[in-house]
């Protein structure tokens, strides 16, 4: 009896120990899950760069923590082969455990992650960028969502847990879980900012994208119309007669008097460039045409129409001037005649 009465002893030992070992590593579980459910995520590059490493100090622990945790589980599961009494209780506790070591490395995880999604100040440089961050930004805030009916709820309800058991440190606990849901709250108004600031990206480069394209559209127009004025004006002029002459320049006329339109072409193009240079952002990706391009271009027609008309009034003047003195020639000899035939 005494060696029986010895084995019970060892046995409820054994198990008394197993339970207070699973009791501390439930603590330590407990304290590490405070820690990563926070949602201080920095006020600064410097106060990031420092939670940034705690982090990864925690990683590090947990992961030289997990022997441990194993050894428990292990004790565990040779308690409850060997049916040892509170063999029921047992394999509850250590379902239990599980889910809450594995509860805690799904919440390290996802600080990580919400640490590497928050910060950055990336808001895109141009209209696809932005679409991209945006569908990255939509997919975070649902697991936000996600989140907060999970994790944040979960946290709530072992925060209740420990204050209905008149844990030790009630106040304390219950002083965290104000500050974590002042963070977590923090926290869902910054994703929001985040958002509403790449929407705001969004329709800024749409807006862009639109200068872009009616630049685009409107500098090809452009192009077209002065080359086809570039040949008009530079064809070599050939004219037989004065009448021809005339026909010219009232055309040459007719042409400048046009300009008024390509002008006012030219100055939507300048008024186009100056509002895509005013969002400072590349080069048109739907053109080659720039404005000091366009601009050479104005100034060069604008010394072919000065050479053209010079070309055409020295025409006037030429064939004008042969004009009069065939009439005045004419003119002699046709006194002459009469002169004669009077004689």
């Amino acid at each position: 009896m005494a060696a029986a009465r010895r084995a019970k002893l060892n046995e409820s030992h054994r198990l008394h120990q197993f339970f207070r070992d699973m009791d501390d590593e439930e603590s330590w579980i407990k304290e590490k899950k405070l820690l990563v459910s926070s949602e201080d995520y920095g006020r600064d590059l410097t106060g990031v760069q420092n939670l940034r490493k705690k982090h990864k100090r925690l990683e590090a622990e947990l992961a030289a923590h997990e022997p441990a945790i194993q050894g428990v589980l292990d004790t565990g599961k040779k308690l409850s082969d060997d049916n040892t009494i509170g063999k029921e209780e047992i394999q509850q506790r250590l379902a239990q455990f599980v889910d809450h070591w594995k509860e805690l490395k799904q919440l390290a995880a996802a600080r990580c992650e919400k640490e590497n999604s928050l910060k950055t100040d990336d808001y895109g440089r141009d209209l696809s960028s932005v679409q991209t961050l945006l569908t990255k930004q939509e997919t975070f805030d649902a697991g936000l969502q996600a989140f907060q009916q999970e994790g944040i709820a979960n946290i709530t309800a072992l925060k209740d847990q420990l204050l209905a058991a008149k844990h030790i440190q009630s106040k304390a606990i219950e002083a965290r879980h104000a500050s974590l849901m002042k963070r977590w709250n923090q926290l869902l108004a910054n994703s929001a900012a985040r958002k509403k600031k790449l929407l705001e990206a969004q329709e800024h480069f749409r807006k862009v994208e639109d200068l872009f394209l009616t630049f685009a559209k409107k500098a090809s127009a452009f192009n077209s119309w002065f080359e086809n004025a570039e040949e008009d004006l530079t064809d070599p002029v050939r004219c037989n007669s004065l009448e021809e002459i005339k026909a010219l320049r009232e055309a040459h006329d007719a042409f400048r008097s046009s300009l008024s339109s390509a002008q006012a072409d030219f100055n939507q193009l300048a008024e186009l460039d100056r509002q895509i240079k005013s969002f400072r952002v590349a080069s048109n990706p739907y053109t080659w045409f720039t404005m000091e391009a366009l601009e050479e271009t104005w100034r060069n027609l604008q010394k072919i129409i000065k050479a053209s008309q010079t070309e055409r009034d020295s025409l006037f003047i030429v064939y004008g001037l042969r004009s009069l003195s065939w009439k005045l020639f004419s003119k002699i000899i046709s006194t002459r005649v009469c002169r004669y035939t009077t004689d």
